[in-house]
């Protein structure tokens, strides 16, 4: 399951996050985008420059699909967090990463 969101306040008082099924496309991690209730943060917010939305968009599909996808079985958990999206053109930043391990099931 992939999950999108702008963290902090806007994820946890106004649940402000978009889910899909791993793998997502690059049109379905836009739209993911889009549905964010704080997505206009992305559009020159109140003078600030347009956002790498394409940046942020292939960051999504790169970790649900090649990622996400790769280590299902060992990985549980992948928190980026905080993501800086730069302006248009300039990409985004992982600033922070948290890798859960999945624990395997003892059989008795």
């Amino acid at each position: 399951m992939v999950m999108v969101g702008f963290g902090g306040v806007a994820a946890e008082i106004y649940q402000d996050v978009v889910f899909r099924p791993a793998p997502v496309t690059v049109a379905q991690a836009g739209e993911m985008i889009d549905q964010l209730k704080a997505a206009a943060r992305l559009d020159g917010f109140r003078g600030a420059a347009q956002a790498d939305r394409a940046a942020l968009a292939e960051l999504i599909v790169q970790l649900s699909s090649q990622v996400a996808m790769a280590v299902n079985h060992v990985v549980a958990e992948i928190d980026l967090n905080p993501v800086m999206v730069h302006s248009d053109g300039d990409g985004v930043s992982i600033i922070d990463a948290l890798v859960v391990a999945a624990l395997e099931q003892v059989a008795e």
